[in-house]
């Protein structure tokens, strides 16, 4: 008994190793075509929820980033079935560089909905996606991605401001961030790249800092020029103004 069932035994390892190897297989590892001009590839990908924002309340935020350039955009939205939306109006934005060829993106509902396939249909763009569960060929937005929030994450702590202030924190982070050289472009920026012209940064400021905005409201002679804010990013050629405090006059009454 002994003897049959060890050659019992050992007779059945060899083909039950055999049966659970046979259930895996080898797949091609699959390759993208990089990007070889601006706006020739474009990823996205989708952060949120988060807090709120102050300014509009939204929650969630959809990044855009030419994989030639590295700029970045990021478009606010309170859910993700605005994506389709948001990718219309980055279209309709970057129409004086180009047309965005190619999109790369996972497999997300808002990527794949029929309100994003019109979209692409419209706007004559091919999709990319990659493989189900596989984030790592998403890395390019992933680590833009972690960049920014370690930025907002670092502006919202050092001006003491709430998480709900976070859209205009990563707003500022996406204005430096296309105005500063990165590994793939050390001698210039993304946004330079981009345009072609030359990125300067004298007119940067500490996000939080206090910022005194003049004010022409004010036409008595010892009226404040001036009211106490805080400064909240940029805004094409100017700056956001987060006002905290508005100085009135004294009435006559209380003299």
């Amino acid at each position: 008994d002994t003897s049959s069932s060890s050659s019992s035994s050992s007779s059945s390892s060899p083909s039950s190793s055999f049966s659970f190897c046979s259930c895996f297989s080898w797949h091609p590892r699959i390759t993208y075509q990089q990007g070889v001009s601006a706006l020739d590839l474009v990823w996205s990908d989708v952060a949120g929820p988060l807090s709120p924002s102050l300014q509009h309340g939204n929650k969630y935020a959809v990044l855009f980033m030419d994989n030639y350039t590295e700029v970045r955009w990021v478009y606010y939205i309170k859910r993700k079935s605005d994506v389709a939306a948001a990718f219309t109006l980055f279209c309709r934005d970057v129409k004086q560089w180009g047309t965005v060829n190619r999109i790369r993106t996972d497999n997300g509902g808002e990527y794949t909905g029929a309100a994003f396939k019109q979209v692409e249909v419209d706007e004559v763009v091919a999709h990319e996606w990659n493989a189900p569960r596989t984030s790592q060929q998403m890395g390019k937005a992933e680590r833009s991605w972690l960049t920014l929030k370690e930025m907002v994450r670092a502006a919202l702590m050092h001006a003491e401001l709430p998480d709900a202030a976070w859209e205009r924190a990563m707003a500022t982070a996406v204005y430096t961030r296309n105005r500063l050289p990165t590994s793939r472009h050390p001698r210039t920026t993304p946004m330079q790249s981009l345009t072609g012209k030359r990125s300067t940064h004298k007119h940067f400021k500490i996000f939080g800092a206090l910022a005194y905005p003049h004010d022409k409201r004010y036409r008595k002679a010892l009226a404040p020029t001036s009211e106490v804010g805080i400064f909240m990013g940029y805004d094409g050629s100017g700056y956001v103004i987060w006002i905290c405090l508005l100085y009135t006059s004294p009435s006559p009454r209380d003299s």
